[in-house]
């Protein structure tokens, strides 16, 4: 992204909008034996849904991944990280 173009201006960098339980079912699904405590089940939280901005996400030339491979890139960085 550097040596792009780009007005001055606020930009949302998003490539998903996922609600906590889509997080969380990813987690489940890869560490199955991971605990999860759920509190506070019956309120309605709200939610913030980001707009996906073009004008900056085509700017971005990185490798694609999916969600799912996202998140165990994620995952990976912070157990090589905290040796």
């Amino acid at each position: 992204m550097l040596g792009g173009r780009l007005d001055s201006g606020v930009y949302n960098l998003v490539e998903y909008n996922k609600s906590v339980m889509e997080l969380v079912e990813n987690i489940q699904k890869n560490h199955p034996n991971i605990e999860m405590n759920f509190t506070n089940q019956h309120l309605e939280l709200p939610q913030q849904m980001v707009k996906i901005d073009e004008r900056i996400l085509k700017l971005y030339n990185g490798e694609k991944l999916s969600f799912e491979e996202e998140m165990i890139v994620l995952k990976n960085h912070f157990e090589t990280s905290s040796i």
